[in-house]
């Protein structure tokens, strides 16, 4: 008993100490904190691993080390986080500050002196451990909108330094107060196989929410009638007291509720999670539904190829069942932010039979639309085709009435198909529930390199790249280094770089998102205009930069290079802005010589763009 009751105390200790660890913290801002956005929060293919902290709309406010430490890491990018700093803190902790404008003076000197040794404006450093100690409360550097922010803001974060797992900063030690609860929008209600139904459809059915006297109640009373096995999924947005900006939950459960018992079926947690399963979030929404609408909803169940840790392991699966045998239930879904605040879903599901009424079920994804794709039995074998695409097409179809290729995919398994018009390649984990695959060979005007080659579902999310190669045309071999695989928009109008690589007749490439894809060829360099230098030997005027903005609408940009007499420039690079621009360095040119300039810069199918002039200052 005593043994017991020392081991109580040690734990509670434990916890009270780590909680003074971040009650210790300051606050890396000195102005009042409001949230931009939260922890956890649903983005593209990722959890938001920190909290975005508004700046009022400044950029150069200083920001504050929240804790004694050193500097482990320095990065430098013109995406992502942009100019940001990892600091490690003795207590166990990481603290990471990104979309800065600039560093504080000393980092800043070292961080230049780097980029001009490695001739390179985005650069991954980690300084010596004794090189920059910080005490608590100092400045280490001024907010921004650098990388790929969205506007002016900090992104701050905490990660265990050990396993670099982020952390939510909302419960550890940030002063932010929030008394706003979550609102609820739309519950979904998914038939999980094909015999199951919803209001008389085998495809997802939503229910808009309103408030009511125990919190939220479907619309108008309408009634949910259910026959099978059903999951649901919720449709909700959070805002944080003092902001605007559209925040996400917490913490989420979904219990049976009736007047004998009650029990919870399904519930999760993001306080913390790994970075390596951050992508599984595509399995935790229901991607198709975002895909389409861009509505983001959780789903209270879990897919059998998703494998995130945020599910508390007793209630990780909520497949309910509502049949003759058991004709009515009762739930209550629960939803938290950060700082507690709640709301709460009541709603019924009841038993109907559609049996009699329905003759057959409609397709299971409501979005997806019916193609004709060849069979692989279908297609020829023999002597290597090179031809136009029209040719390509006609020679393999004759007559050209297509046939529909479908194969089961199973999530927990690797699959490969391979056939002389296209192969297509995926590993074990890369679904997360099983998919029939559809596979089409399109004959357009508007693919001149090849056919279209179409890879179907388009709306669900890839874990792991697939691998895929198919045949091209006739392309003049003039062309060949300048040819890319493109992927073609929702409504064909677009077609966006894919990357890829010709081999032969076939071009071979990896992606996570399917749809349509062909080839295209880019022989037009990038555009570029200078917005400083717009004569020979121009004066730039005191602390004047030069600045170079970018049009490269198709592949997109690979490398540029500034070079100044002959001598590496160090030109900063704002990709979302299409920004290049050098501040004079007194320290590494001479006052008053003519200084000659030259700037390149080259999208990813080699074209290259070259500016030469001259400047005094």
């Amino acid at each position: 008993m005593k043994r017991l009751t020392s081991i109580f105390i040690f734990i509670l200790f434990t916890i009270t100490s780590l909680k003074a660890q971040f009650n210790n913290f300051v606050q890396p801002v000195k102005i009042p904190i409001r949230v931009a956005g939260s922890f956890g929060e649903l983005r593209s293919n990722h959890f938001h691993s920190g909290i975005d902290i508004k700046t009022n709309g400044r950029v150069g406010l200083p920001i504050h080390v929240v804790e004694n430490g050193y500097i482990s890491r320095i990065k430098v990018s013109p995406s992502g986080f942009g100019y940001a700093l990892y600091i490690k803190h003795p207590n166990g902790y990481t603290t990471v500050y990104g979309h800065l404008s600039r560093f504080a003076p000393k980092i800043d000197q070292w961080v230049k002196k780097q980029q001009y040794k490695k001739e390179a404006f985005a650069v991954d450093l980690v300084p010596p451990k004794t090189l920059f100690k910080l005490k608590r409360d100092e400045v280490i550097a001024y907010s921004g909108n650098s990388g790929s922010s969205g506007g002016p803001h900090l992104h701050y974060e905490i990660r265990e330094t050990a396993k670099q797992v982020p952390l939510n900063p909302a419960t550890r030690g940030l002063k932010i107060k929030d008394t706003r609860k979550p609102l609820l929008h739309r519950l979904y209600v998914y038939p999980l196989d094909a015999n199951s139904c919803v209001n008389g459809q085998n495809h997802p059915v939503s229910f808009p929410l309103v408030p009511s006297s125990k919190g939220y109640g479907i619309k108008d009373h309408n009634k949910i009638y259910v026959d099978g096995h059903v999951g649901v999924g919720i449709e909700v947005v959070d805002y944080v007291s003092g902001s605007w900006s559209k925040c996400g939950i917490n913490h989420a459960f979904l219990r049976r509720e009736n007047t004998t018992k009650e029990d919870t079926l399904f519930a999760f947690d993001i306080d913390r999670f790994h970075f390596y399963e951050s992508r599984y979030i595509n399995a935790h929404i229901d991607y198709s539904r975002k895909w389409h609408t861009g509505h983001k909803v959780h789903r209270m169940y879990r897919l059998p190829g998703n494998y995130l840790s945020i599910y508390r392991k007793k209630y990780s699966n909520a497949s309910i069942l509502i049949d003759k045998n058991h004709q009515r239930d009762s739930f209550r879904l629960g939803v938290a932010d950060s700082w507690k605040n709640s709301s709460y879903l009541l709603f019924s599901l009841t038993y109907r039979d559609y049996s009699k009424e329905i003759k057959e079920f409609q397709s299971k994804d409501l979005f997806l639309k019916p193609i004709q794709p060849l069979s692989w039995g279908d297609m020829k074998t023999g002597n290597e085709y090179k031809g136009s695409s029209e040719d390509m097409i006609n020679e393999h179809l004759g007559h050209r009435d297509n046939v529909q290729l479908t194969e089961e995919l199973k999530y927990n398994s690797a699959h490969y198909f391979h056939d002389r018009w296209f192969s297509f390649k995926i590993d074990n984990r890369t679904l997360y529930q099983d998919t029939k695959f559809k596979g089409e060979i399109i004959n357009s005007p508007i693919a001149k390199w090849s056919p279209i080659y179409a890879f179907y579902p388009d709306d669900i999310a890839l874990h792991r790249s697939a691998s895929i190669s198919f045949k091209i045309g006739n392309i003049p071999d003039s062309l060949l280094s300048k040819s890319y695989v493109a992927k073609l928009s929702k409504d064909g109008k677009h077609r966006y770089y894919a990357g890829g690589k010709i081999e032969g007749d076939l071009a071979k490439f990896k992606t996570r998102n399917l749809g349509k894809f062909t080839i295209e060829v880019d022989t037009i360099a990038p555009k570029l205009r200078s917005l400083t230098l717009v004569h020979k030997k121009q004066r730039l005027k005191n602390k004047q930069g030069i600045r170079f903005v970018v049009k490269e609408k198709e592949t997109g940009i690979s490398h540029y290079r500034g070079e100044i007499d002959g001598k590496y420039a160090l030109f900063t690079y704002d990709s979302k802005n299409r920004l290049f621009e050098y501040k004079v360095d007194a320290t590494r040119l001479s006052k008053t010589a003519v200084h000659q300039l030259q700037f390149t810069v080259k999208d990813n199918c080699g074209n290259i763009t070259e500016f030469n002039g001259s400047f005094v200052f």
